[in-house]
């Protein structure tokens, strides 16, 4: 049997070390990061969709209804990874909180910074492309009685669970509140879903082995000995 060993660690910033490593697993599951993709009628590729600059004022009106419009500079609240203080990220973006305790930050398209000299619009795919669920946003609907309304469809790459809410049929539902609840669970739902893929699940358990691995390289050099 393998011999255990036990290191009596006095350096007090090991346990701001571990508290950080905890911190980061709480966020998993309190704290989101959702991109939002503006896609104009006709629009296909990638390049169109990253590309657009100006908004319409049904997306406009679908973004007042996810969260609120803050701003970036000083931000003091969760910031999804995007910039505070030099305003790198574009000066607006979308946030809410869900049940008063879950945090999302929302990646907008057409508030994140446009290059007009890079066709693939690098900085916005940075952090919509990394983001674990996407809303595409096509074009509003009518309900079944005429009121303004959108249709949801879900898609999600091989070995995703599937997850809840179920979609009702038909598809479509009001601008109002119930709306947004349902689409934020969904969401939330899918990326939870998604971290238990095989492909997202290897990563992450490599991720979370590599900061024990330099905790323990940074506090216990002699451990391996």
């Amino acid at each position: 049997m393998p011999v255990l060993k036990l290191w009596h660690v006095t350096d007090p910033k090991l346990s701001k070390e571990l508290l950080h490593h905890e911190d980061l697993k709480k966020r998993e599951v309190r704290c989101y990061k959702i991109g939002v993709l503006y896609a104009k009628e006709g629009q296909k590729s990638e390049e169109e969709i990253l590309g657009n600059q100006e908004s319409s004022e049904a997306f406009d009106r679908f973004l007042e209804l996810l969260g609120d419009k803050v701003t970036l500079e000083g931000w003091k609240g969760y910031r999804g990874d995007l910039d505070v203080n030099q305003n790198k990220n574009g000066e607006y973006s979308v946030y809410t909180k869900l049940h008063n305790e879950i945090e999302v930050m929302f990646h907008v398209s057409t508030y994140l910074p446009y290059d007009a000299y890079d066709p693939q619009q690098i900085p916005r795919k940075k952090y919509i492309g990394n983001d674990l669920v996407t809303i595409v946003f096509l074009y509003p609907c009518k309900t079944e009685d005429g009121e303004d309304g959108y249709k949801l469809a879900v898609c999600s790459r091989k070995g995703v669970p599937q997850f809840g809410p179920p979609i009702p049929n038909p598809p479509t539902f009001k601008h109002n509140e119930y709306f947004r609840d349902f689409l934020l669970t969904k969401l939330m739902n899918g990326e939870r879903a998604a971290l238990h893929s095989p492909f997202i699940a290897t990563k992450m358990k490599k991720s979370r082995q590599m900061q024990l691995e330099y905790i323990i390289k940074e506090f216990l050099p002699n451990a391996g000995e």
